[in-house]
């Protein structure tokens, strides 16, 4: 497996789920009402494509709240972080 965002993000949602990729998927779609399929996030962790923001931000925030968590930072902290790490979306 890949160490990137992508991998990341599978791993620790597997983990919480305790399910398979096609499970954080799912939830995936549901939370951020979309309709990937798991083609797409492979391509996504082998770099072919990229995710959209919005959906590069969940993840992120999902990852970097994982890792400062096991870091011992606090929740506050780790919001603050997240907010200055996040791109941009545009607005329509």
């Amino acid at each position: 497996m890949k160490n990137n965002l992508i991998s990341q993000f599978l791993k620790i949602e597997r983990k919480r789920l305790k399910g398979l990729n096609s499970d954080v998927i799912f939830i995936t779609n549901k939370t951020l009402g979309t309709h990937y399929q798991q083609g797409r996030f492979k391509e996504w962790e082998d770099g072919r494509r990229k995710p959209t923001v919005k959906t590069h931000n969940f993840m992120l925030k999902t990852v970097l709240t994982n890792d400062l968590l096991r870091a011992g930072l606090n929740q506050v902290i780790i919001n603050r972080i997240i907010k200055n790490c996040t791109l941009v979306e545009v607005k329509k």
